[in-house]
């Protein structure tokens, strides 16, 4: 009887834990999306930044980009030279066509 209590207690105090980080690990969003300019064109090597951080990425020669984003939260900054900059909110969308301004 004393192994089985003892089984129980290790599974109640473990299960709990294992809930917790599987849970914590699956937070990231993948965004992806294509980056275009006022004429429909694809543009590519744009800078994609995640406001606040280093990490980033850049949109592939047909204006593709992905990136994993820690939270619903995040912010992402667009560049390119000669273009205006654009801060978009990700608030929980996977899909994020950006259309850059001169």
């Amino acid at each position: 009887m004393m192994k089985k209590n003892r089984l129980f207690k290790v599974a109640t105090l473990l299960l709990p834990m294992l809930l917790f980080s599987f849970f914590s690990f699956g937070q990231t969003l993948k965004v992806h999306a294509t980056v275009k300019d006022e004429k429909g064109i694809t543009l590519p090597s744009v800078s994609v930044k995640i406001k606040g951080t280093y990490k980033g990425t850049v949109a592939d020669y047909d204006g593709k980009y992905t990136i994993d984003v820690p939270s619903s939260k995040a912010v992402l900054v667009f560049s390119f030279v000669g273009y205006l900059p654009q801060e978009i909110a990700v608030a929980g969308k996977s899909l994020i066509d950006v259309t850059m301004d001169c």
